[in-house]
């Protein structure tokens, strides 16, 4: 079973987010949704998939 990791902007809640078109996944649900461009590419996000771990 693999442990969550945490959200790279909140660093509390796990990630589940991940930003399409790049395939990033750094954010948890709350924390993505305000999430514009990727923190990560800085490609513009075009949409979200959410992910359970």
């Amino acid at each position: 079973m693999r442990q969550p990791i945490a959200c790279t902007i909140c660093n509390t809640r796990d990630r589940r987010v991940v930003f399409l078109p790049c395939g990033h996944f750094l954010t948890c649900e709350v924390c993505g949704q305000d999430s514009i461009t990727c923190q990560s590419c800085g490609l513009r996000v075009d949409s979200r998939v959410m992910v359970n771990q």
